[in-house]
């Protein structure tokens, strides 16, 4: 049994089963057992624990927590992945200890109801609420995102469960125990990858909302403007030559505030984008891409969450201005998980001096 397709997963969703996803290699490279968190039962979640590390998540949108009044676990996120955990929670009604299947399933079901509120819920408790960051996987390559993408896609509501599949000896599966797992228990097994190629082609996750020919520097280019689905706040493209698929385009990705920096480049020949842009004129083809900022109080710009955004939205952008190859300008070697399910392959990472 090979992996099975994103529509498979959907229509198994859809009924109230397990999907099992794998992440890429390049990131924990494990399959969480996931399950819509409105389909929860006590059998759901008694199978879940006795075949996972027990320790079940409950993926939901952060206007959902905010409602619920469930804040992040800890200010500061050292976690590796920046898996954003919320505080955990028991449903109050019908609450003994908080541990039994049929009372997380209960609590699964509060966290997916649109009627739940604050005072229906205990803290701490038995299940944790990942925040889910807005794009989904077209954003960070999670379980956390592919559950709540996962649901939506399903016509559900956006709230999952989620845990990660471990043998009988607490060993993490890895991908050939996981599809036989999935074979032995006739589940779906589907990839990070392949649901954000799916969301690629289905989903819009960037807009172009105007490009101007302008001179900068002395160099003529196109800006392109375009704005994400789920952020008002725009992002610059810079181009200079002509973009062919098949022919690498040197590419620089950064975060900041565009206009204060251009300005700064104009006024002073030699600081580093006045550099990068007398690069991108230098190759055949060139890209400046600048996105906005990272919002106020994320983990920083190399944490896992702000490169994967960093990640999905440039990816967006690149594909939408005809992008295939990449010559990867950047001061060191970073790890872009899902890249390549926007029909991007980075061809070399060119130093910046």
């Amino acid at each position: 049994m090979g992996l099975a397709s994103v529509e498979d997963a959907i229509r198994q969703t859809a009924a109230g089963g397990f999907v099992i996803v794998v992440d890429d290699e390049d990131r924990e490279n494990e399959g969480d057992l996931i399950i819509a968190a409105e389909k929860a039962t006590p059998e759901a979640i008694a199978f879940m624990v006795r075949h996972t590390s027990g320790l079940i998540c409950a993926p939901c949108e952060p206007e959902r927590l905010d409602r619920l009044e469930l804040p992040l676990m800890v200010a500061a996120n050292q976690e590796a992945h920046r898996c954003a955990y919320a505080i955990s929670v028991d449903v109050r009604a019908g609450m003994t200890t908080g541990i039994a299947a049929a009372e997380r399933a209960a609590t699964l079901n509060a966290l997916a109801d649109p009627n739940a509120v604050a005072e229906d819920f205990v803290r701490p408790g038995h299940v944790i609420p990942l925040r889910y960051e807005p794009g989904g996987v077209l954003v960070r390559s999670g379980h956390t995102e592919a559950a709540v993408d996962l649901a939506r896609l399903a016509g559900l509501r956006p709230a999952g469960a989620i845990c990660e599949l471990v043998h009988d000896d607490g060993r993490m599966q890895r991908l050939p125990d996981l599809l036989a797992f999935g074979a032995q228990h006739g589940l779906p097994v589907i990839s990070i990858e392949a649901l954000i190629r799916y969301r690629a082609r289905h989903d819009v996750l960037v807009t172009e909302l105007a490009r101007e020919r302008v001179e900068l520097g002395g160099q003529s280019l196109t800006t392109h403007v375009f704005q994400a689905r789920f952020d008002e706040r725009p992002i610059l493209a810079l181009v200079s030559g002509v973009i062919l698929p098949e022919t690498p385009t040197l590419v620089r990705v950064i975060k900041g505030d565009a206009g204060r920096d251009l300005f700064s480049s104009a006024l002073m020949p030699g600081n580093p984008v006045h550099r990068t842009l007398e690069l991108l004129a230098e190759a055949p083809a060139g890209i400046l891409v600048y996105l906005p900022p990272d919002p106020p109080g994320s983990e920083g710009s190399e944490s896992g969450g702000s490169v994967w955004r960093r990640v999905g939205l440039g990816s967006a952008v690149l594909s939408s201005l005809g992008v295939g190859r990449i010559h990867l300008l950047a001061s060191k070697e970073l790890s872009f998980p899902g890249i390549a399910s926007f029909g991007l392959r980075i061809e070399s990472l060119v130093k910046e001096a």
